[in-house]
């Protein structure tokens, strides 16, 4: 099975327990609950469809995709296991402070991993091409220039 094709029902897996948290921890049954729940739902889901994303569209360098398949799954079970310690073991008043910055860090470890991942496109580049050889030829411009 190709690696996108895991990455995608991982990231529909994380999606639907995302999203059943939301509901189980939110009041659905109002309908004012649905217009905020739905941006925070966004802010919650978004770092794993956006490690989706970036995995199927960074299909080359062959790396790229199994690494943030990895970093999507780490990044999930972390946010599995404080999920777990914030709203089953914790009685905290602030529990659901949890649901904002576990998303922030993901969403900074997925850019600092999407620069790690775009330096490291561009550095295979340049190597690709110091290793080819390439005949450069004099312009007849300056052939002309030097005659004089």
């Amino acid at each position: 099975m190709p690696i996108i094709t895991i990455t995608r029902y991982v990231t529909v897996a994380v999606a639907v327990a995302l999203a059943a948290l939301i509901l189980f921890l939110g009041h659905p049954g109002e309908p004012r609950w649905w217009a905020l729940a739905l941006p925070f739902a966004g802010w919650v889901i978004g770092p794993s469809v956006a490690t989706y994303l970036l995995a199927r569209r960074w299909g080359e360098p062959r790396w790229a995709a199994p690494l943030l398949l990895a970093a999507l799954l780490a990044s999930s079970l972390a946010a599995g296991i404080t999920y777990y310690r914030a709203f089953v073991v914790s009685e905290s008043s602030t529990a659901a402070l949890a649901l904002v910055f576990v998303p922030l860090w993901q969403w900074v470890a997925l850019a600092c991993l999407a620069l790690a991942i775009i330096a490291g496109r561009g550095w295979a580049r340049r190597r690709t091409r110091r290793d080819e050889p390439v005949a450069r030829a004099r312009s007849p411009h300056r052939r002309a220039r030097s005659r004089r």
